[in-house]
């Protein structure tokens, strides 16, 4: 049997189909680890106000980080400083670029935080907490853990 004899140019014009196929398989398996990550789970939003937290923001944003990381679910966390007179933007802004999962804005005092959060948020759902008015970080820190452990 002798070997497959192609011309020249039904060897480019198979090479070109071959080419053209391998490009679809590997753009189909891009775009099924990437995009495919949050497929069949939602994707939410964790929306924290803060205000003047300079001794606990530290621990509880790791915290936050640590229990998104374990969860099922794809999060992304938002953390908006209402304002703050202290340290707190300043620890904000290093633990954004320490943690790639953390994004934070800062809203002056005379805007609403939510409105001024609310276009950045880009999951399907905003779970949001406010420590500011509503709760302490340890209440915070036991309803985040319930919400993602699903109790």
């Amino acid at each position: 049997m002798s070997p497959l004899q192609l011309s020249p140019l039904e060897a480019i014009v198979l090479t070109a189909l071959a080419v053209y196929g391998l490009w679809h398989v590997f753009a189909d398996m891009w775009g099924a680890f990437f995009a495919g990550r949050a497929a069949g789970r939602h994707f939410s939003t964790v929306l924290v106000v803060v205000r003047n937290l300079e001794q606990q923001i530290e621990a509880v944003v790791r915290e936050l980080v640590r229990e998104i990381d374990t969860a099922d679910e794809y999060y992304e966390v938002l953390v908006i400083d209402w304002a703050s007179q202290d340290l707190t933007p300043v620890i904000l802004t290093r633990l954004a670029e320490e943690l790639p999962a953390v994004r934070v804005a800062e809203a002056g005092p005379e805007v609403r935080p939510l409105l001024a959060a609310a276009p950045l948020c880009t999951g399907n759902v905003i779970h949001v907490f406010d420590l500011v008015n509503r709760l302490t970080c340890e209440e915070f820190l036991a309803g985040l853990r319930r919400l993602i452990k699903g109790k």
